[in-house]
């Protein structure tokens, strides 16, 4: 229950003036959430969900082509504002119905100054508060698997904490409205996707697109947004408009700087010396008095780790070698497992790796020792988990799901679901990441289950790929050869990857000393 205590303020409003319909969620539960604004948690799609979302964009049999007109088309129309609650709420509901599970779009709505929910708005419509600004947000894929992730800004308050998947911002309790807006993909949305929005300020500016990542809107200079609109645009389609200018500010643009023959910077939007945390769309950096910084650093009560680049290192296994004892703290609202060690006497703040899970709404709370481990576990409904490893009663750490006790009998579901799906209690990891847990982490390690819509320290990781329904390995266990063969592969891919997109952004700077944040993500 609590993702439903978490998402009850969406409710306010929303679809509550639409004629509600049933969401089929992932797993073993299906329930009603007609009354549920955007907010509310649930990977499949939504017959009267809500949103504020993109074009459309055809996920069945039409071609890519065609989608691409069907986009051109649609964001050529006028823009679709509203004069009642009624009418918008009974356009998104209608919206929603007609994309049914064939598209993917985005909900989101946004909080009024007296506590309320604006009305959701579908389909690149332009979320608004009839003139006014407002105060928080939320935002919700659907119909897609991955994370949206988002953060809004003030000039009293600066950035909020990203927060993502249909949880809502921090709420600006001060007067203040929201002046800009960041929005990126994570997971396997991101792999055909990219998201473009823009804003509209309180002077009446409408200004050109951000996307994955930028800042889209106004910075210190007493503007706030009155509308925003957003677009998920397929990878292998050109985006026909304008990006030249989606903020307006002192400095003429925000975040990370690339520089010749040198570590990023940064660029506040307000022109004045930033310290903090910077984004290239999923890729991590910490500046101070605008530079980047190298090496181990403790930031926020925790130590880490940035690599020669400045970027930020989330898997410390192969830095770290044996660093044991280790704490795992897993987080039921964001589905993730993350390992601490130790830093002497500092205690558990270095985090050394996070895991996308699966919990349940039975996963329990608390803090517990690891009692008993199992290579092989028989499970609830006759079916088979690999290095399992006891919490506490009923409930374990353990593999996905095996229909034997066979590591060649994978139950394909529960590795694509991992992240959206529900467990009857247990929390589930890959196969190969439990295998490390279960080698690492011996009898009596600690176990801290908790809440928070705040990952960690670690952004929350995800699935970058799904596996076919028919595979019946698990493509990350280091004990199955087929497995190990496409992992060396990906690596090497990777590797390959990130020293061309460094390059890149190094000659990108050579040309112009300093450039705004790439286009394309820094992997």
């Amino acid at each position: 229950m609590y993702k439903l205590i978490r998402y009850s303020a969406a409710a306010l409003l929303s679809l509550s003036m639409a004629a509600g319909g049933m969401i089929t969620a992932y797993a073993d539960e299906a329930a009603d959430y007609s009354n549920v604004g955007p907010g509310f948690e649930s990977p499949a799609p939504a017959a009267d969900d809500t949103g504020s979302g993109t074009v459309i964009i055809r996920t069945d049999s039409d071609s890519q082509e065609q989608a691409a007109q069907e986009e051109t088309a649609e964001q050529t129309q006028p823009e679709i504002t509203f004069s009642t609650d009624e009418e918008a709420a009974m356009r998104a509901y209608n919206r929603s119905q007609e994309f049914g599970e064939s598209v993917v779009y985005i909900g989101a709505s946004a909080m009024r100054q007296d506590g309320t929910w604006t009305p959701s708005f579908v389909g690149d419509d332009t979320i608004h508060n009839r003139g006014d600004g407002w105060y928080s947000m939320q935002m919700i894929l659907r119909n897609t698997l991955g994370n949206l992730i988002y953060r809004t800004y003030s000039s009293t308050t600066g950035w909020s904490p990203w927060v993502m998947n249909g949880a809502e911002t921090a709420h600006l309790t001060d007067g203040s409205r929201v002046e800009a807006v960041q929005v990126r993909l994570a997971g396997v949305v991101s792999n055909d996707y990219d998201i473009y929005y823009c804003a509209t300020l309180s002077d009446g500016t409408t200004l050109d697109w951000a996307h994955n990542g930028q800042t889209a809107g106004s910075m210190a200079e007493g503007k706030w947004l009155i509308g925003f609109r957003m677009t998920l645009v397929p990878k292998t389609t050109q985006f026909p408009y304008s990006t030249a200018k989606p903020l307006s500010a002192p400095a003429g643009t925000d975040g990370v700087q690339f520089n010749t023959g040198g570590l990023p910077t940064y660029k506040d939007g307000s022109g004045n010396p930033y310290t903090g945390w910077g984004w290239v769309n999923n890729q991590r950096y910490y500046f101070v008095n605008d530079q980047a910084v190298t090496g181990w650093q403790y930031i926020d009560g925790y130590k880490y780790f940035f690599d020669d680049y400045g970027m930020l290192v989330s898997d410390l296994r192969n830095i770290l070698g044996d660093a044991g004892p280790y704490m795992l703290k897993i987080n039921r609202v964001t589905d993730t497992v993350t390992v601490y060690a130790q830093d002497g006497a500092n205690g558990y703040i270095l985090p050394v790796v996070s895991f996308v899970a699966t919990t349940g709404d039975d996963t329990p709370e608390g803090t517990f020792q690891i009692p008993e481990k199992y290579r092989w576990r028989l499970m609830f409904g006759d079916v088979y988990t690999q290095y399992a490893m006891r919490i506490t009663g009923s409930y374990m750490l353990h593999s996905v799901i095996f229909n034997q006790q066979d590591k060649y009998s994978l139950d394909a579901s529960t590795y694509n679901n991992l992240g959206v799906g529900r467990s009857h209690g247990c929390t589930r990891l890959k196969t190969g990441e439990m295998k490390w847990v279960y080698d690492n982490c011996p009898v009596g390690t600690t176990v801290i289950i908790y809440d928070s819509e705040i990952n960690g320290p670690f952004e929350a990781p995800v699935l970058d790929a799904t596996i076919p329904a028919d595979q019946n390995y698990d493509p990350t266990d280091p004990t199955v050869p087929e497995a190990v063969a496409a992992m060396e592969a990906a690596a090497a891919a990777q590797a390959q990857q990130t020293a061309q997109a460094i390059n890149d952004a190094q000659a990108a700077a050579q040309a112009q000393q300093a450039v705004p944040m790439p286009s394309e993500p820094i992997n």
